[in-house]
């Protein structure tokens, strides 16, 4: 099973994320999804990394995961952002 890196930050801060990530060279791989209920995702990847973003609704904490081959790279980058972002140990 691979290891991914999770963060948590307040959901408003996801499109400041996303931006950034574009900034860097992701590309978003499946656009923004919504749910009825509120619940959302984007995948976005660079290479053979893929980044997560979601959020079970628009008042919950927001969910950033990074998957694949340059995870430090990304985590690095993500970290050097201006937001608050709670590291979770590795899944």
């Amino acid at each position: 099973m691979t290891n991914c890196i999770r963060y948590m930050c307040a959901s408003d801060l996801l499109p400041v994320v996303e931006a950034a990530l574009a900034l860097d060279g992701y590309q978003v791989e499946l656009p923004r999804q919504q749910s009825i209920g509120g619940a959302s995702a984007l995948i976005m990847s660079r290479s053979s990394t893929f980044i997560l973003l979601g959020a079970n609704s628009p008042r919950s904490a927001g969910l950033i995961e990074v998957w694949g081959a340059q995870q430090a790279a990304a985590a690095q980058m993500l970290e050097a952002l201006p937001i608050a972002l709670i590291r979770q140990l590795r899944v």
